[in-house]
């Protein structure tokens, strides 16, 4: 075989290939007793025709699939003849099959070339956390209280707190016109989540059947015709009802299916522990992953990072072509330092055997991490690989991997 390569652009190459004739004799055999298995020929039962016959009844047919199994060696050749590191396949340009000779030219779009920098023995700061972990365990047995609190009526010496749901009758005038649109005989209103700023605050501490008035100023973007108005309201309390959290017992550690209250506790000491866990890795990470990234000084192509802004704006539900360019620019920047930074964990990969995953540890944690979704991993993952996301997924649990080793080797300060 004969391989030339040219250079087309920043990270793109153009392969011509010439075939040795006894490959292409030998792919032709292997093409004839291929079809000759599976394709039909009238006459005769399936698969029993000869690769002859079926040459014969299928001329265009043969001589396309050995075009593409030719065209799949040409490929395969030169990328390792050439030591080229692809993204993606071929993009061809031409290919001749005359009897056993076979040339092809195409192009190739190749992953950037840099040198691999220092990537051990890092020193990291350790995160400023707010809430340590005994405050973080009793916000969430607070937060499993409120899962399983119960709305109570209120009684004749309960008032208005965050959180109640009221019933109330209500005017509102714009100097002395009373405004039909905003006054209401008995309405259902969450407090802490009335869409007129102040409100709440002024009806705090009210009790059933009492009465106060007020005057708010609106927003400008409250509403087209009473935005930035002066507004005076009228409110009474009809009733309303609280939420009283379920009590910390083992009457509540049992409907979360835990044993009793002490082992209710000790889940949520758990959960906390690794919530903060969870946070002090993030932080660790991003520390790295910044570092790595200055650290390597390479252009990103823009047929990757290009695609990749568009699919972060999607996946921020924002629209790229309405999107203003500074916000393009943004976004594009954040996609070059986190490709700069997979492709330098790919390299690490390649120079570091601790790094490495095999296929089975690889899909093992893929499917840990999808169980935090679902009850159907292998499910999950069948559904992943039919859109196309899978190696997505895997190249991620590849990349936190490496993240995490780096971080075992790195020295955390205070």
């Amino acid at each position: 075989m004969q391989v030339e390569i040219s250079e087309l652009d920043y990270c793109k190459v153009c392969i011509k290939y010439i075939g040795d004739a006894e490959d292409v004799k030998a792919k032709r055999q292997w093409v004839d007793k291929e079809m000759s298995k599976t394709w039909e020929v009238p006459g005769f039962r399936k698969g029993r025709a000869s690769a002859e016959v079926v040459r014969m009844t299928y001329p265009k047919e043969v001589e396309g699939h050995l075009k593409q199994e030719m065209l799949t060696k040409a490929y395969e050749d030169s990328i390792i003849d050439k030591n080229i590191r692809p993204f993606g396949g071929p993009q061809v340009i031409s290919t001749t099959l005359d009897g056993n000779n076979f040339k092809a030219e195409f192009s190739v779009h190749t992953l950037p070339e840099f040198d691999l920098k220092k990537y051990k023995g890092f020193e990291i700061p350790k995160p400023a956390i707010e809430i340590n972990e005994e405050e973080l365990m009793q916000k969430i047995l607070q937060e499993t209280r409120i899962q399983h609190a119960e709305s109570v009526p209120y009684a004749e010496e309960d008032f208005i707190q965050q959180g109640d749901k009221v019933v109330m009758q209500y005017n509102s005038f714009l100097g002395e016109e009373e405004l039909a649109d905003l006054s209401s005989e008995g309405t259902l209103l969450e407090v802490g989540k009335i869409n007129l700023p102040g409100f709440d605050e002024q009806i705090l501490g009210m009790k059933p059947n009492e009465e106060r008035k007020f005057t708010l100023h609106t927003p400008v973007d409250f509403s087209d015709k009473y935005g930035d108005k002066d507004l005076q309201f009228s409110v009474k309390l009809m009733t309303g009802s609280k939420v009283v959290p379920a009590a910390l017992d083992d009457e509540l550690a049992k409907k979360m299916g835990s044993v009793d209250y002490a082992a209710l506790e000790q889940e949520a000491r758990v959960a906390a522990a690794t919530r903060i866990q969870s946070i002090e890795n993030a932080h660790y990470q991003d520390q790295i992953g910044k570092i790595l990234v200055a650290e390597h000084d390479f252009k990103v192509p823009e047929w990757i990072s290009g695609p990749e802004a568009q699919v972060q704006a999607k996946m921020q539900k924002k629209s790229w072509d309405e999107m203003n360019e500074e916000d393009k620019i943004t976004l594009t920047k954040y996609s070059e330092d986190a490709i700069k930074l997979s492709l330098v964990l790919a390299k690490i990969q390649e120079d570091c055997p601790e790094c490495q995953l095999t296929e089975e540890e690889l899909i093992d944690t893929a499917k840990k991490n999808i169980l935090q979704f679902t009850d159907n991993a292998d499910e999950a993952m069948k559904d992943l690989q039919s859109k196309g996301q899978l190696s997505s997924l895997l190249t991620r649990v590849k990349d936190e991997h490496t993240l995490n080793f780096i971080i075992s080797q790195s020295k955390i300060v205070e």
